[in-house]
């Protein structure tokens, strides 16, 4: 029969293999923390979004004072054919279900020259949740909001001229992407720059 180990030697080798442990893990951690932080460095800082109140498709009051403090995507789409909104309307969708319980990301899709009907019709059938306000922009109502968010996102991609357009708010209201919306894969690159902003905030001291 062996000899029991006695409590000594079991809490010695113990410690031996948790500083084992934190000999590996502890620099992968460092290094996995600062490529996010410089994932995140390397997204432009395009100035504060334009200010708007609204309501969504449920009559929620919806604005950038309601949002402040959250991660947020701003997708905006002007007067569009049908085959554009469907498109547009799906990559939200795709958004929307692959930000999964993450609470603190908010999707906001504008509806340029949509009524309120349209905008719950496109709820209902994009079986929409709760993190995804739509906000129909009657024409009259569009010339201005249009006008400033166009400007914004020129200020971060003058080259862009997408009639349909995604942008990614930080926390602080600052606009941190500005995306193509018909460009192939961009739910992906969307995903991967607000899951490394959350990250990088939930890192941050």
């Amino acid at each position: 029969m062996r000899p029991s180990r006695s409590p000594l030697y079991q809490i010695v080798g113990a410690t031996i293999l948790l500083l084992s442990a934190g000999i590996i893990f502890i620099p992968a951690y460092l290094y996995w923390n600062r490529s996010i932080q410089r994932s995140v460095a390397a997204l432009p800082d395009c100035g504060a979004a334009p200010r708007f109140e609204s309501s969504d498709q449920l009559g929620r009051s919806v604005g950038t004072r309601e949002l402040l403090g959250t991660i947020w995507v701003a997708g905006l789409i002007k007067n569009a054919n049908p085959a554009d909104v469907e498109e547009f309307s799906s990559k939200c969708a795709e958004l929307d279900q692959n930000f999964g319980g993450a609470k603190a990301i908010t999707l906001i899709s504008f509806f340029v020259g949509t009524d309120k009907n349209r905008a719950e019709d496109y709820a209902r059938r994009y079986e929409a949740s709760d993190r995804w306000r739509f906000i129909p922009i009657p024409d009259g109502d569009s010339s201005t909001l249009v006008q400033e968010w166009s400007s914004a996102a020129a200020g971060c991609r003058r080259e862009m001229q997408a009639q349909s357009k995604f942008l990614l708010i930080d926390r602080r209201g600052e606009i941190r992407g500005v995306y193509d919306a018909s460009a192939p894969e961009i739910v992906q690159s969307i995903l991967f720059d607000a899951g490394n902003l959350l990250r990088a905030e939930h890192l941050a001291p």
